[in-house]
């Protein structure tokens, strides 16, 4: 049985997550405040956090940044849970090592199915990998990356749930202006790392745009080495995450 801690300085929050979460069968342990919850961490590591933004002493970034300084804990689910529901908050999560962010209006079902699908054992529709549209051409200068970039805007616009948007382009690739972002993280991070593929590596390269999509961004500048044998590998794990 899974332990889940939940790091929150809100009574009522903790009190409605246990007895959710217990219902779903897993142990949960409750911390009011980051220093709280980092002392379990480092007492017995449990199998997903979910930690609030706002807390006193230490905030939710501050505390998902000390849990991953910990030896071994690089790959811990930790999810944000916050009130705090704009495109930046999401980024700052992911930014400071959070696997995933969740605003506060999502209801607990839809959370433990988060949970179910961070820990592998989720129903089968949690595990379905979303479907995978592929643009591209014989040549450059036809639109490729434009024609990319607006249908995956719309998706997530029309259909308000994040959608996943990877520019393959090994020379310079543009989604991310087209989208008005400027990624610090890029594709090559994640074919260069010696971590071994996984969510949570993908989702820190992530950059999220206002519209839901989130960014799995090309250099513009193409790095010596590009680790073409883990594209494949790289493409098929965005699928499941989206």
């Amino acid at each position: 049985m899974a332990r889940i801690l939940i790091v929150d300085d809100d009574k009522d929050i903790l009190r409605l997550m246990q007895f959710s979460l217990e219902k779903a069968g897993y142990q949960v342990e409750l911390a009011s405040s980051g220093p709280e919850g980092l002392e379990i961490v480092r007492t017995n590591p449990p199998q997903v956090i979910i930690a609030d933004v706002m807390m006193p002493e230490m905030t939710g970034y501050d505390f998902t940044r000390a849990v991953r300084a910990m030896p071994g804990l690089e790959n811990l689910p930790i999810i944000i849970y916050s009130a705090r529901f704009q495109a930046v908050d999401r980024q700052a999560a992911l930014d400071a090592g959070a696997t995933d962010y969740l605003p506060k209006t999502v209801l607990p079902p839809d959370i433990i199915k988060r949970i179910r699908a961070l820990l592998g054992d989720g129903a089968a529709e949690s595990k379905t990998a979303g479907q995978l549209i592929a643009f591209f051409s014989l040549r450059g200068g036809v639109g490729v990356t434009t024609l990319a970039t607006n249908i995956a805007v719309a998706l997530a616009l029309s259909r308000k749930i994040p959608i996943g948007l990877t520019d393959l382009n090994p020379l310079a690739g543009h989604a991310g202006l087209m989208l008005g972002l400027r990624p610090r993280r890029h594709i090559y991070n994640i074919l260069q790392s010696p971590q071994p593929l996984s969510e949570t590596l993908i989702r820190q390269q992530l950059t999220v745009h206002s519209s839901g999509v989130q960014l799995l961004a090309s250099p513009l500048i193409s790095p010596d080495t590009t680790g073409k044998h883990k594209v494949e590998a790289v493409v098929k794990e965005m699928g499941n995450l989206f």
